[in-house]
């Protein structure tokens, strides 16, 4: 969480990675949780370190076509479902295979986190925030 805040008060700042800087943030990210999938490492500097790196390397995309495919603008509005539910696809996939090599656990993880955060973005949250739009109407009062 500090983590964040501090690289949200970096891109206040002006940081933006090049794009260079950013794939060596992405492998390197990568990398450590492969590593760190296969080596059982829990906690803060295990999982988070990779993660700010992972959020380094993705803000040096921000422009690109690839981030402007559909796909990619999708799993981005279904990110908060993705996130909510990460947590039982890891433990799904370490029920289902608790023997298998890191780097197979940490791609299975990824792909069903995708899946069910986006069925229930699509199934369940944007419905339910239709409904709030139509019933609540919501005005901000300050501006970031």
């Amino acid at each position: 969480f500090v983590a964040g805040l501090a690289l949200g008060q970096a891109i206040k700042n002006g940081y933006t990675p090049k794009k260079r800087e950013a794939s060596i943030f992405l492998v390197t990210s990568i990398s450590l949780m492969v590593l760190h999938s296969m080596n059982n490492s829990t906690g803060v500097l295990a999982w988070g370190i990779p993660c700010l790196f992972l959020t380094i390397g993705a803000l040096g995309f921000e422009g690109s076509a690839f981030i402007k495919l559909r796909i990619i603008q999708f799993f981005g509005k279904s990110s908060y479902s993705i996130y909510l539910f990460h947590a039982l696809a890891i433990w799904m996939v370490d029920w289902i295979w608790p023997f298998q090599p890191g780097g197979a656990k940490v791609i299975s993880a990824v792909i069903l986190s995708l899946v069910t955060g986006s069925f229930v973005f699509k199934f369940i949250e944007e419905p339910l925030l239709e409904i709030m739009r139509r019933h609540v109407k919501f005005q901000p009062t300050h501006r970031l």
